[in-house]
């Protein structure tokens, strides 16, 4: 197939996007480029995934370091056999570093930068992935968790009513939700994860649950991650439901 130098824009070097990330055994690095531009010289905007297999784990963290986001570098590559509804690959032969492209600018489109929200009682909000909600902090029965706005700008004030709604009621929606978890779950945790372990009272499995993060919408919907307490050996629990119809759903994940 072939050896050929590809120059393209990287979108992102963080470990938690797919942009680039590294994977056990062997660690696979791959950089989302765009745009990219061919042997030929023609600039095409579409993504390509670059692959570089093999890597020790100091020389993938020396990768991630080197080319930040928004850096534009050249690489030799060579394509990789695929079946006709897989998305088109290449293998890394050689990276040859950071280049200065001018001639790229016009096709580089920069990160995103999305706008903070203000409220009046819950304070600051951040967004800062397209795929992300605004997301705060709040006292919740004494203790701080995370609050996600989920929604769009001209929703987030209505987010925030459905967050004070129960923040302000924070004793009862602990017990509701919890509640809802045990009467959804503990048949489950009983007879297959709990083993060896003492058996618990409704109160004290209840107790183990830990609001961790409450997602809330613009139309009173509500969902809970909870840590489990090492009930589930370390998965999560959501409760999720509604101001009007109470939490209506439980289950583990993660």
């Amino acid at each position: 197939m072939g050896q050929h130098r590809i120059e393209g824009r990287i979108e992102s070097t963080s470990c938690a996007d797919a942009s680039l990330f590294f994977e056990r055994p062997g660690w696979e690095l791959r950089l989302t480029l765009q745009p990219w531009r061919g042997d030929d010289g023609s600039i095409q905007t579409a993504k390509v995934t670059a692959i570089a297999h093999n890597l020790d784990r100091e020389s993938a963290q020396s990768l991630f370091r080197v080319y930040p986001s928004g850096g534009v570098v050249r690489l030799m590559a060579a394509a990789l056999p695929v079946s006709d509804d897989a998305r088109p690959e290449i293998a890394i032969v050689t990276l040859e570093g950071l280049i200065d492209a001018p001639e790229l600018a016009d096709f580089v489109m920069p990160e995103p930068v999305y706008t903070p929200y203000e409220h009046p009682a819950l304070g600051h909000f951040f967004k800062d992935k397209d795929y992300l909600p605004h997301i705060g902090k709040a006292v919740w029965n004494g203790a701080q968790i995370e609050v996600w706005l989920d929604g769009d700008e001209p929703d987030l004030g209505a987010c925030a009513a459905t967050a004070e709604a129960m923040l302000g009621n924070s004793g009862v929606w602990q017990a509701e939700m919890t509640a809802r978890a045990y009467a959804k779950l503990f048949a489950n945790w009983d007879a297959v994860w709990r083993e060896n372990d003492p058996a618990l009272t409704e109160a004290e499995w209840r107790a183990r649950l830990t609001i961790e993060t409450l997602s809330v919408t613009a139309n009173g919907r509500f969902t809970a991650t909870f840590a489990d307490g090492d009930l589930f050996w370390g998965h999560a629990i959501e409760v999720s439901g509604s101001l009007a119809e109470g939490a209506t759903d439980a289950a583990m994940f993660g």
